[in-house]
């Protein structure tokens, strides 16, 4: 990887490798962001090398066909559901992922991104250049999905918009503390400044996808996030939401699919044991009640204000704002979190551990602040 070229930086992992050639190569860091602030003044030790873990196992497990042959939903499914879980034994679920480099490198096959211009005329981004079949292309959307509803989830923030709950086939407004055996999905903007939650038919339009693709992007979701709640059962954890990203790409027959791209972990899931939060909603809790996510929520509502995606301008030339840092213990025991977490999985599925100097799951819960 020495000799490949950085091609983006990012606020916890870094890409290198020659544009549009294979392989790209995800160099995780220590680092670590919240609420879109980009990298934190702390580090969590050993966070990279469990993420770079955490990515192959879940591309090698969800992507080995022999993995959904051996599994049943605990629940019935639908027709459509039926259909695109016996695809998914067949031939598992398509990836990006190759494998390891060192022990905090993952490489990848090379997706296409293209970046929504901003117009500042009519105050939203031109995704006129995803018309067209595009294949090998980042789908300019997070796919979420929820089991549960938390006290401080996003979506009940959007409890009374009928038309919103109607595209996503709710009847009643969520409330804290409701559970769907099938789990809730939604979408919301990846290359935005700031991430909109989009009824489906807005979603099927940024990204020019057909009736049939996007009924099967939600369909996948879907059965991917049963087959993670499973995995997680395994090891003794609950998982209540996350968020997949996916690229175009054809199937078989030369119909356009998708296929899982970027990573999989605690800071793509929200899960918890014995009611301990397992995930980067951790690192959130920390902030969410403090002055600089206060600031950072009124930054964001005076750029909508004036028509502008920049709110971190505000924050930095207008605010002021420096993000504050987290105590030794509080960060010892979340950098712990993460080797935990990989050493369960990792003993499940590649009989080994990797961080010799992690606490035990019970360890963890009882420590964790």
């Amino acid at each position: 990887m020495s000799d490949l070229p950085l091609l983006h930086k990012g606020s916890v992992k870094d890409i290198y490798g020659v544009l549009n050639q294979s392989p790209y190569v995800f160099k995780y860091s220590d680092r670590y962001s919240v609420f879109d602030w980009g990298e934190m003044p702390d580090a969590l030790d050993g966070k990279g090398q469990a993420l770079a873990t955490m990515a192959k196992l879940f591309f090698d497990v969800l992507g080995d066909n022999k993995n959904w042959k051996s599994w049943e939903p605990s629940i019935s499914l639908n027709e459509e559901l039926l259909g695109t879980l016996a695809t998914l034994k067949s031939d598992g679920v398509k990836h990006h992922g190759i494998d390891l480099v060192d022990e905090r490198s993952f490489s990848v096959e090379p997706m296409n991104v293209i970046n929504p211009a901003y117009m500042e005329s009519k105050r939203c981004y031109d995704y006129s250049q995803y018309h067209g079949d595009l294949i090998d292309t980042l789908v300019p959307l997070e796919v979420i999905f929820r089991f549960d509803i938390s006290n401080g989830s996003s979506l009940l923030k959007r409890a009374g918009n009928t038309s919103y709950l109607d595209s996503m086939g709710l009847q009643c407004p969520p409330k804290p503390g409701d559970h769907y055996d099938l789990p809730l999905v939604e979408f919301s903007t990846k290359l935005e400044s700031t991430d909109r939650y989009l009824p489906i038919s807005d979603a099927q339009v940024i990204s020019s996808m057909t009736d049939y693709e996007i009924s099967e992007l939600k369909n996948i979701t879907v059965l991917l996030s049963l087959r993670l709640q499973d995995i997680f059962k395994e090891i003794g954890v609950s998982l209540h939401d996350g968020k997949f990203e996916f690229a175009f790409t054809k199937d078989r027959n030369g119909q356009r699919t998708f296929q899982l791209i970027d990573s999989i972990g605690p800071d793509e899931l929200r899960i918890s044991a014995r009611g301990k939060q397992l995930s980067k909603e951790r690192l959130r809790e920390f902030y969410r009640d403090g002055d600089w996510h206060k600031k950072i929520e009124e930054a964001k509502e005076i750029a909508i204000l004036r028509g502008t995606p920049d709110w971190k301008s505000i924050c930095h030339e207008e605010f002021n704002l420096t993000p504050p840092q987290i105590q030794s213990d509080k960060l010892e025991a979340v950098a712990m979190m993460y080797k935990t977490l990989t050493n369960e999985l990792s003993k499940k599925y590649f009989n080994k551990k990797i961080f010799e100097n992690a606490w035990s799951m019970k360890e963890l819960i009882n420590r964790l602040p």
